[in-house]
């Protein structure tokens, strides 16, 4: 059976949220390049996917697969690397930019139906050349015709029904074990055909029990918590696909657990500051992003702005270079510099003024100490495939009334002749900066001072202007140098920067 048809479906578009250019295009090539295709899964949340909000599940002829990869790279849609737990063979997986609106785009690319249960998706089904042959074009896309998907989709959800779910079902407590989406997923597919065709179509599915998928669908009319039926039902799924699992029962579950446990919010904390697999990593790597700019130019509002949009899928994180989020040391230590301030200001005598200007030194080291410390835990994000985004980056090159920006202090203290003990602080502060080597890619953000002065009112003028020339007079130096237009319409501006962030991927 070879169907192709073409239909609209009611709930195709989202106020607010159209389809990106991006996927038209890629879609529209798809079909015009004759490569086989279909979007086999959740077909009732096609609409969102187009518009960016959620994954597209492809499946492809894995023949055509180099086809497939030139037309990606054309379209610069991005292979990307997902945490071991989500790693399953014939599956990739891509990011793709729209340049128009600055979304991504989020495509599962599938070469054999792979499904089961969370972590592990233990089934590898013979059935991606029936789902290719018999399709339908809806919004430009095809897929599955209903009863495909309906099959497939009984089996995901008995699959996915877990022991926990038995329980919950058994004692009437809690949600239900199948999920209020999954009923409304089946409500929907169930709605496009009829038990006829359902039964016609199960003869594609030969290692199947006759009955099974209709048995699931009476007791989910009758009682879709009747935990016993479903758990029985689950366990003859097992037992019909068994000949196509990756991993016995045993295997299966240790491996659930397995990630169960890296996944636990204990180890999670235990790794902070470290990548920990959740989300995707870049194809190429790992990499080090920093933002630099004068006062005014938004660089905290453009870098939470980009680890929001790339966290969506991506690992990514905000590394904060400056100064006004301390540790708890350096709060301690601003906070003796302020009490020796006042005891310097209540009684004369050098020896205040001394130990007042020794706190202020400690001071600068502990902003040393923890610009060095958000320092390597980029470092060490990005090793570990990470995206590290910098707020704010000290640069030797980059001076303000002849002191590095965001660098070392002690030694430009105007303090008269420096003592032995200033000296020394002053080398323990160098030798922090000296450590931290300049960024992989730096993104400066320009603007005129005028435009700063105006956006920040209540800064000092000779300040800004100062911080304003020094970026934008910043060199190279074998670094990657994006500058970016910061005096531009803030959509604008942070399009820009996902544009050129892009690139680097």
């Amino acid at each position: 059976m070879a169907l192709t048809e073409t239909v609209k479906l009611q709930d195709s578009q989202i106020p607010g949220k159209r389809p990106l250019d991006l996927l038209i295009e890629f879609f529209t090539r798809l079909n015009t390049e004759s490569i086989r295709y279909c979007h086999w899964k959740s077909t009732c949340r096609l609409s969102k996917g187009l518009a960016g909000n959620t994954d597209l599940d492809l499946l492809f002829d894995r023949t055509q697969s180099r086809q497939l990869h030139q037309l990606l790279a054309r379209l610069d849609f991005k292979p990307f690397i997902s945490p071991p737990h989500r790693q399953f063979p014939t599956v990739e997986d891509y990011l793709g930019l729209d340049r128009d609106s600055g979304r991504l785009a989020h495509l599962h690319v599938y070469y054999r139906l792979v499904l089961g249960e969370q972590f592990v998706k233990n089934y590898s089904l013979p059935v991606a050349d029936c789902f290719l042959s018999n399709t339908r074009l809806v919004d430009g896309v095809r897929i599955p015709i209903p009863e495909l998907e309906l099959i497939v989709f009984v089996l995901r959800c008995l699959l996915k029904y877990r022991d926990r779910d038995l329980l919950r079902d058994l004692l009437k407590q809690g949600p239900t074990g199948l999920p209020p989406r999954a009923l409304a997923e089946l409500g929907y597919l169930q709605g496009q055909t009829d038990e006829n065709e359902i039964a016609r179509v199960l003869n594609y599915f030969p290692f199947l029990s006759p009955d099974l998928v209709f048995a699931f669908l009476d007791q989910v009319r009758s009682n879709p918590r009747a935990g016993a039926t479903l758990y029985a039902l689950r366990k003859r799924t097992r037992k019909d696909l068994a000949p196509y699992q990756r991993y016995s029962r045993l295997q299966a579950r240790a491996k659930y657990y397995r990630v169960l446990f890296a996944r636990s919010p204990l180890l999670s904390s235990a790794l902070r500051g470290v990548s920990t697999g959740k989300k995707k990593i870049p194809g190429t790597g790992g990499l080090s992003i920093a933002f630099i700019g004068s006062d005014g130019t938004g660089k905290s509002t453009v870098t939470r702005a980009m680890v929001k949009w790339l966290s969506w899928r991506v690992e990514a994180r905000v590394f904060y270079m400056g100064n006004t989020s301390p540790s708890p040391v350096n709060r301690l230590v601003r906070n003796v510099r302020r009490v020796s301030v006042r005891l310097e200001g209540l009684f004369a005598g050098s020896i205040f003024a001394r130990c007042s200007r020794f706190c202020e030194c400690l001071r600068y080291i502990a902003d040393g100490f923890d610009r060095y410390r958000q320092y390597e835990k980029g470092r060490k994000w990005a090793a570990g495939g990470g995206i590290a985004l910098f707020d704010r980056y000290p640069l030797p090159q980059v001076k303000v009334t002849g002191r590095p920006m965001d660098g070392p202090r002690i030694g430009c203290l105007n303090t008269g002749k420096a003592g032995r003990i200033q000296r020394v602080l002053a080398r323990i502060e160098e030798s922090l900066y000296r450590r931290i080597e300049a960024p992989e890619n730096l993104v400066v953000l320009t603007a005129t001072p005028e435009v700063c002065i105006a956006r920040k009112p209540g800064h000092r003028i000779s300040t800004i202007k100062a911080k304003s020339e020094a970026v934008g007079s910043i060199e190279t130096d074998g670094m990657r140098v994006i500058r970016i237009d910061a005096e531009k319409p803030a959509e604008e501006t942070l399009l820009n920067v996902k544009t050129a962030l892009w690139e680097l991927l």
